[in-house]
């Protein structure tokens, strides 16, 4: 026998932080595209993490370091493009830092972000520009 299984939709509601990092981004950096979203949203994902608290921001190329720095000079715990080894050693989970990377806005992550619903009926990627 068979059975029909519902499936929760997949709806993240970005926090206030995020919101908060995304007007200050979007007002400095006019003309940058970026994607900011929480790890909180894709820890079901992480079976092997138990929490995700990161702020992610991804940025085109030409503008990561300019927004680091802007994060870092903000008094923002952040960290530039780490690799596997030094978010192990050095990032805690548990509290909330900014990992700033390049953004992969045609990456299969990015369209399932820029589809899916958020905040007052618009699409994360509406909201937060650029995913």
């Amino acid at each position: 026998m068979y059975a029909e299984v519902m499936k929760q939709t997949f709806a993240p509601k970005p926090v206030k932080e995020v919101k908060e990092i995304y007007e200050l981004l979007q007002a400095n950096f006019p003309f940058a595209k970026f994607c900011v979203y929480q790890g909180e949203i894709i820890a079901p994902l992480q079976h092997h993490l138990s929490s995700n608290r990161i702020i992610y921001a991804e940025t085109n190329r030409d503008s990561t370091e300019t927004v680091f720095n802007f994060l870092k000079g903000k008094q923002r715990n952040a960290y530039l493009r780490p690799d596997k080894k030094m978010i192990y050693r050095y990032v805690d989970l548990d509290s909330r830092v900014f990992l700033q990377k390049k953004s992969y806005l045609r990456s299969s992550f990015a369209k399932g972000i820029r589809s899916s619903h958020a905040h007052a009926g618009k699409t994360i990627g509406g909201y937060i520009k650029g995913c």
